[in-house]
């Protein structure tokens, strides 16, 4: 009996140790498993505050200062180019800025010893005014689509998922026993049938090892229609990625930007408002853009817009630090504030009363000038 005493003590001293090591391991995994945790949400908070700067970095994009239109190379024009109003210059400067990056992404890379993160911002600019106004191209008293948009809509096709014809029969439907305008276009996915499709636009990406530069091929509801724009009239040179597939043309690529930069520089120092007039005649103005003039085109100039003057926004933002990717779609508006002056009058104005008077009046030279603001109407984290 004393000989098997050792040995039983062996056995013991295994199982104990054995118990200290998987308890052991199953601390450090909880550590690491906490670790990572916290990583992660650390990682989203960061990542969720640079999509929401990313906002800022496309409303700074629209913005145009007063020092910036002077120094914008679409400032330096040749003297018929500087001819037309100041709406038309205005309009030259925007496109200038906006043409190269609407309806694709926009990158900027952060580093930590510059930007103090390391990370991500992604930026997409659209047009509401580059889409379907839905609200004002349904008739309500009629209840249906007006003539032209049904038209354009009649041959809308998304394939894999819903034949031509089908999305304006739906949507004619769901409207007629609606009976009331949407408050929100989510709402078009209540539709029998419209759950299978994308909702939110995704701009185009490059392909594999970004060696294949393709358009998409998906279109999505958010890209097709709006209710933001308070028109019921369709800009051309800001046609959505889905209003190009629904036109038959040029659909943007991720590489566009540099690919076609002589060409919207081109475009954007030529932009003339009789354009607005007759898009059928002054296609080619557009061509290098969007390719040959589509079949249709003349049957669909009742609802393209004979104003230049787009107002609302849709912004996508994508912030990313880690592996972590937050995104936030933005509706974003520009309004006009007109300067204020109070009508005090300083002890300086009553014992001078000329200089009171000159800056009186440089007051209200101030007070007549507009300044162009942005506000956002709603936001969407998807």
């Amino acid at each position: 009996m004393r000989s098997q005493r050792p040995g039983s003590i062996v056995i013991i001293c295994l199982l104990v140790l054995s118990v200290i090591v998987v308890f052991t391991e199953q601390l450090m995994r909880n550590v690491l498993i906490g670790s990572l945790f916290t990583k992660t949400m650390v990682d989203r908070e960061h990542a969720e505050i640079l999509a929401l700067g990313g906002i800022q970095v496309a409303i700074a994009t629209l913005s145009i200062s007063e020092k910036e239109e002077k120094k914008d190379e679409l400032a330096n024009q040749n003297p018929e180019q500087k001819a037309g109003s100041d709406q038309a210059k205005k309009s030259r400067r925007l496109l200038g800025r906006l043409l190269p990056h609407l309806n694709r992404w926009r990158t900027f890379v952060l580093k930590e010893p510059i930007d103090g993160i390391d990370g991500e911002i992604k930026v997409c600019i659209t047009s509401e005014h580059g889409k379907i106004n839905i609200n004002e191209a349904f008739d309500f008293k009629k209840q249906e689509f007006k003539k032209e948009y049904q038209a354009l809509l009649k041959g809308l096709e998304i394939p894999g998922k819903m034949p031509a014809g089908e999305m304006l029969k739906q949507i004619t439907e769901f409207l007629k026993k609606r009976q009331r305008k949407l408050d929100d276009i989510s709402e078009l996915s209540l539709i029998p049938g419209f759950e299978q499709l994308n909702m939110f636009y995704e701009p185009p990406t490059y392909g594999a090892k970004k060696k294949k530069n393709e358009a998409n091929t998906e279109i999505m509801l958010q890209d097709i229609f709006t209710i933001w724009s308070g028109r019921d009239s369709i800009e051309p040179l800001l046609f959505s990625d889905a209003l190009c597939a629904v036109f038959g043309i040029r659909r943007p690529t991720a590489s566009d930007a540099s690919d076609m930069k002589e060409a919207f520089k081109k475009t954007a120092q030529s932009f003339n408002v009789q354009w607005l007039s007759d898009w059928d005649k002054n296609w080619p103005s557009v061509e290098p853009l969007y390719g040959e003039k589509p079949k249709f085109l003349k049957e669909m100039q009742p609802v393209f817009s004979k104003e230049f003057g787009p107002k609302v926004y849709s912004v996508l933002s994508c912030g990313k630090v880690g592996h972590v990717e937050q995104r936030v779609l933005a509706l974003v508006r520009e309004t006009v504030k007109k300067a204020q002056i109070s009508g005090k009058v300083s002890d300086q104005q009553k014992m001078a009363p000329a200089q009171g008077q000159a800056q009186k009046d440089e007051e209200q030279e101030k007070a007549s000038q507009s300044k162009t603001m942005f506000k956002i109407d709603k936001i969407y984290w998807l």
